[in-house]
């Protein structure tokens, strides 16, 4: 086992249960994407005369695009269908996400880490497969992950707890042995509905998150082993400034 300041991240415990399994959203925690995810959307509603504000689509995020679109089409009666919109908003999201993704700071390093130190890991994310693999193949990172669950493979996507439901089954692991790290709204919930520790990290771009009804709270995957074993529980996070399971103001 390699020594790592991310090494004691496997034997930490919640309510006396050992984590055995660390589950990723991916926009936002692995991946700086949503300013990507954001363009991407205004450029395929731009030929139908939409634009949406950044405050629109930031409301989405962690839910999949198609909530954001059916609303779209619904709101102003727009000629076309969910797929086919789908599909032009799939064309610009993988032609930005090639050029110009990059990782969130640390994530990459806390992913190795974790790995190296025997935790299972999981993707559980609203968006497509394919956009998945694309980044986990631009970032070298698939070797690290037991599990991959995309919107695609579940019925409903976050807020409900589908997604990381099925990724502690194809885990092995039982939900409560189970942490889920996320940026958004949404993905706190969907963690805290499967019955899951979960860690909101005010990412870089999506600081407006409100992530209240997380564990903990912090704003650098740096200090996540720091953060989570001199925050337990129920004690200030020195970074943030909140309590764990409270927003700070930013959130």
């Amino acid at each position: 086992m390699p020594t790592s300041r991310w090494v004691f991240f496997s034997s930490i415990q919640h309510g006396g249960i050992l984590f055995k399994a660390c589950i990723f959203d991916m926009d936002g925690v692995i991946a700086d994407s949503e300013p990507i995810h954001c363009l991407s959307e205004q450029q395929a509603l731009e030929p139908f005369g939409i634009t949406p504000t950044l405050e629109e689509l930031q409301a989405n995020t962690g839910t999949g695009a198609d909530v954001l679109l059916k609303r779209f089409i619904e709101r102003y009666r727009l000629k076309i269908t969910l797929e086919d919109l789908r599909n032009r908003l799939r064309l610009r999201l993988e032609e930005n996400f090639r050029n110009s993704v990059r990782p969130i700071p640390h994530a990459l390093e806390l992913i190795r880490s974790l790995h190296g130190a025997g935790m299972r890991l999981a993707i559980g994310s609203s968006s497509d497969r394919r956009l998945i693999d694309l980044v986990m193949a631009h970032f070298e990172i698939i070797p690290f992950f037991d599990a991959i669950v995309s919107g695609e493979d579940v019925l409903n996507t976050k807020p409900a707890p589908d997604i990381f439901l099925e990724a502690a089954r194809r885990l092995g692991c039982r939900p409560a042995e189970c942490i889920v790290i996320e940026d958004s709204k949404n993905g706190v919930l969907a963690a805290k509905q499967a019955g899951m520790a979960c860690i909101g990290f005010v990412s870089p771009n999506s600081r407006s998150q409100d992530l209240g009804r997380a564990d903990w709270v912090i704003d650098d995957l740096a200090r996540l082993d720091h953060q989570i074993l001199s925050g337990m529980p129920g004690t200030a996070f020195p970074q943030t400034g909140s309590p764990a399971g409270k927003p700070d103001a930013q959130g």
